[in-house]
């Protein structure tokens, strides 16, 4: 129950409030007020008033409003009435109390330790905002840098030059000086006649080195053309046709270097006739190759196969050999004057 005297909540069968001590077994009757309630307003009106002083409606005389027994108010006081004819307090009588509330917020001098676990935010809370935080700068560092594209804010113009009619290798699609550079390297622009003349220079050397396998062929096949075994005769014919291979590819290379500018259009033409006599003379042997391991008796046919030996005297093959080794080092690729 609720202590009449000062509000406190208190067990049923308590005889005096714990909080303020007031006796709970008394019983206080309330004194009615005498007079009169308004019939329009509903304010009090004392007895032998003819009009309520709130609002000035006349009272009816004490005969009407008599009550036929008991003492104190005459009539039950009428439900006011506003203008619009809706039940309700008049314009005439407004009440200023304000009904008490009770505040579900605990005040600031309460020491709770589950309100201050509540107020304070759960870890799964901070973990969301934590890694939302680090997504999003990932996500930016990743939008201004474009590991996956490095040109992507590069607005220089990158449009393919064609370049063949000032001595370089057809197409330019970029720079290659300070503007290309990303590696910081010092090295010269490279003209076009440079170009052809260093791949011109890489052919020549590879002609010597294939000059130096077909000599070591010729050896071979001198050495086993009659006496060798057939696994022998058989890798020689292998390793002769596979140099006829190399060489025939490298004078194809030849025709891959631009020298449209005419200024080593003859070194080119001279490394084309070295590659002829090279494959000539290779050619030549490789046919002796192939006779020998065709035969299992390569006595039988020693006159026949004895045509390809250097050692029976001055073969075509030799022939070839000897116009090579005669140019090959006047026509070595060199600069232009």
């Amino acid at each position: 129950m609720i202590c009449p005297n000062c509000g406190s909540n208190v067990p049923d069968d308590s005889r005096r409030c714990p909080a303020c001590h007031a006796d709970l077994t008394r019983e206080v009757v309330s004194s009615r007020p005498q007079g009169t309630w308004c019939p329009r307003c509903g304010a009090l009106v004392p007895d032998g008033e003819e009009a309520c002083p709130n609002c000035g409606t006349p009272i009816l005389d004490a005969d009407a409003a008599a009550e036929p027994e008991g003492e104190g108010l005459t009539g039950v006081p009428p439900v006011p009435q506003g203008d619009d004819g809706v039940e309700g307090p008049s314009d005439a009588e407004e009440t200023h109390a304000m009904p008490r509330i009770e505040s579900a917020i605990p005040s600031e001098g309460e020491d709770d330790e589950v309100g201050r676990r509540d107020r304070f935010p759960r870890a799964r809370v901070l973990t969301v905002a934590l890694g939302a935080a680090v997504a999003m700068i990932v996500g930016l560092t990743l939008v201004i840098t474009h590991p996956w594209n490095p040109d992507a804010l590069d607005d220089r113009a990158k449009t393919d030059a064609d370049t063949s009619m000032a001595g370089y290798p057809g197409y330019v699609s970029a720079l290659q000086g300070q503007d290309n550079a990303s590696d910081g390297s010092d090295s010269a622009i490279q003209s076009g006649d440079d170009a052809s003349l260093s791949k011109l220079h890489d052919i020549w050397e590879q002609l010597g080195e294939l000059e130096k396998k077909a000599d070591a062929s010729q050896e071979d096949y001198d050495k086993y053309y009659l006496t060798g075994t057939a696994d022998q005769r058989s890798q020689g014919k292998v390793t002769a046709e596979q140099l006829s291979y190399d060489i025939s590819n490298l004078i194809s290379s030849i025709d891959d270097v631009d020298v449209t500018s005419g200024t080593y259009a003859d070194t080119a033409d001279n490394l084309r006739t070295l590659g002829n006599w090279l494959r000539n003379r290779i050619d030549f042997l490789k046919a002796g190759w192939q006779k020998d391991a065709s035969y299992d008796q390569p006595q039988d046919h020693e006159d026949e196969l004895s045509s390809y030996s250097t050692s029976s005297g001055t073969t075509l093959g030799e022939s070839y050999k000897q116009n090579f080794e005669d140019k090959y080092s006047d026509w070595e690729p060199k600069q232009a004057s």
